[in-house]
């Protein structure tokens, strides 16, 4: 079996507009993974609190904090507050124009 590139498939599928616009989403949402990630780092810093110790708290797997220090976990909103609560933070969410 043949494997194929991502891109070149996209392109038989879709046109030049929606490949841009599809690069454009996908940035948006890994800028906002990596600074959700800057801040919980910045968080557990300041609050000298571990990762084994940010683990605990959340009665969570170590895998999943290595995902959302990494900025690769989808987070719910949920789990964002709990993340905030353990780390004695208040999530601040604001909404910007995307830049064209």
């Amino acid at each position: 079996m043949q494997t194929r590139k991502f891109e070149d498939l996209a392109r038989e599928i879709l046109d030049e507009g929606q490949i841009k616009e599809s690069k454009k989403k996908v940035k948006i949402e890994l800028d906002a993974m990596k600074n959700i990630s800057n801040e919980i780092k910045y968080a557990m810093h300041d609050e000298h609190i571990g990762f084994n110790e940010l683990v605990k708290k959340l009665n969570t797997s170590p895998t999943q904090i290595n995902k959302v220090l990494k900025g690769n976990a989808n987070l719910t909103l949920n789990s964002l507050f709990k993340i905030c609560f353990a780390l004695k933070i208040k999530p601040v969410i604001t909404f910007q124009k995307a830049r064209s």
